[in-house]
């Protein structure tokens, strides 16, 4: 599950920029498995 939801984040992050919808590395999108107990945040990047 781990992996799908870190794929999953990946993905939406990567939609942000090819939809326009943030500039360069600013913004991102998380994923949560409540029933893992786990979060995914995007890191930030300097660019």
């Amino acid at each position: 599950m781990l992996d799908k939801l870190k794929a999953e984040v990946c993905r939406a992050n990567l939609d942000l920029v090819r939809k326009g919808l943030v500039i360069e590395t600013w913004g991102n999108a998380s994923g949560i498995d409540r029933k893992g107990g786990c979060i995914i945040i995007k890191p930030t990047t300097k660019s």
